[in-house]
């Protein structure tokens, strides 16, 4: 017996009849979703108009809002932002991301060590403090300096507690990590005869961490960093996760990301932590009667397809792990961007549906052509002359290409163009 499939998400017209469009979730979601297009095209509305239908259901939808435009969508919807506490959405509340509650491989990528001395010694720092915090009497004021002290104490207590410090809630005091990095920075034994013992200063080491060190001393002051490195006693962005999936009354979770920097991929790190924490929330079968769809909103600046980007010690599998396995565990995509050929190929090739609006480059066109298989030549050509709001749908959703317009949301995001008649209007002053 096949399942009944009664609800449907309208999302769009036909062209020549008007004849309104409408589509699973399913259709639209099971195997993840694209809406692309170029600034203008109307990629947003189509955005905002896929979570304003679905938040009429018991939807689960995580929306990572790059700018902060969909703070207009309210209805089911639970917002927060992270970075400073200067949200012009009064109805959103400020969440932290607690540092403690970022992997290991998060914190190297956000302080970016630069060759092998610096990584190993950031994470036998975060090692040793993680232990402090368990076994304070192994230290002094907090850190473990190192030189010439003999090592048993130590490497007995770290064997004890392996499996607590490999935890990525294990808490530790980030304060503590200049000052830890230094401390080790010695020699592994002091003498041939002494192996017992760590050596004194190794003054190599020393020298190629202290960029390293000056690097996490002007993060840690940092303001915008201080809802990471000093989380004030507010709920987290985690929590925020967890109740959207046992609150029925809620099916949007909105995290606004426009009052964090852009520099040393802050977004990216973050996203991929909470986009990890998710997956994490599946594997262990939370989501198998409550399916997350994942919207990540300009989602460029968060998948990487850039090769050096790529060769760093950056944690940005998350998901393209989702969008592997996703599916089996109850957890799908829908990537939002600009510029689809800055999606990484293992991405793009697992999408099921898109929804293309006007695309004016040549390498963005031809990303979607080699991703979806559903375009020809004449379908091809017509995504530069697309009009605003129209798109083509592809995919699971459709049989054939089929060119619509996109309705219009309730409540549009806040993407409007600027207003140069008011802005250049002036009074002119005689002479």
């Amino acid at each position: 017996m096949s399942q009944r499939r009664d609800i449907t998400l309208p999302i769009a017209t036909s062209l020549d009849d008007l004849t309104t469009i409408s589509l699973t979730p399913e259709q639209l979601f099971a195997r993840h979703c694209a809406v692309v297009g170029s600034s203008g095209s109307g990629k947003s509305w189509s955005v905002a108009r896929l979570i304003e239908e679905a938040a009429k259901f018991r939807s689960k939808l995580i929306v990572f809002d790059a700018t902060g435009e969909y703070r207009s969508l309210t209805k089911n919807v639970f917002s927060i932002h992270v970075g400073r506490d200067s949200s012009r959405d009064p109805h959103s509340l400020f969440a932290s991301v607690p540092y403690f509650e970022l992997s290991e491989p998060d914190l190297v990528s956000l302080f970016e060590p630069t060759n092998a001395t610096q990584w190993v010694k950031l994470r036998s720092a975060v090692k040793t403090l993680k232990l402090l915090h368990l076994v304070p009497v192994l230290g002094s004021n907090g850190t473990l300096p190192k030189a010439q002290k003999l090592k048993a104490p130590f490497e007995q207590a770290l064997q004890a507690r392996a499996e607590q410090i490999d935890r990525p809630e294990c808490i530790f005091n980030i304060h503590k990590l200049p000052l830890q990095i230094e401390f080790e920075c010695v020699e592994p034994v002091r003498s041939q005869s002494e192996f017992n013992y760590w050596g004194g200063i190794n003054s190599s080491d020393h020298s190629t961490c202290v960029p390293l060190i000056h690097r996490v001393e002007e993060l840690l002051k940092t303001p915008e960093f201080g809802p990471i490195f000093n989380p004030p006693a507010i709920p987290s962005a985690f929590e925020a996760i967890e109740k959207l999936i046992s609150d029925p009354s809620v099916s949007v979770l909105r995290i606004s990301l426009e009052n964090l920097p852009s520099t040393h991929r802050i977004r990216e790190i973050i996203v991929n932590a909470l986009g990890r924490h998710v997956f994490h929330m599946a594997h262990q079968g939370a989501l198998s009667k409550t399916p997350v769809v994942l919207f990540l909103d300009e989602a460029h600046q968060i998948l990487t397809n850039d090769e050096k980007s790529r060769n760093r010690a950056l944690p940005t599998d998350t998901f393209n792990q989702i969008a592997k396995e996703g599916r089996k565990f109850g957890v799908t995509l829908c990537v939002a961007t600009q510029r689809p050929k800055d999606i990484p190929e293992d991405i793009l090739s697992q999408i099921g549906t898109f929804i293309v609006h006007r695309l004016i480059g040549e390498s963005d066109r031809r990303a979607i052509e080699v991703a979806s298989g559903a375009l020809d030549a004449e379908n091809l050509a017509t995504l530069a002359t697309l009009g605003p709001g129209e798109a083509l749908i592809l995919g699971a959703g459709v049989r054939d290409a089929r060119r619509v317009k996109v309705l219009p949301p309730a409540h549009p995001p806040y993407s409007h163009d600027p207003d140069y008649q008011t802005a250049w209007r002036r009074v002119t002053t005689k002479a």
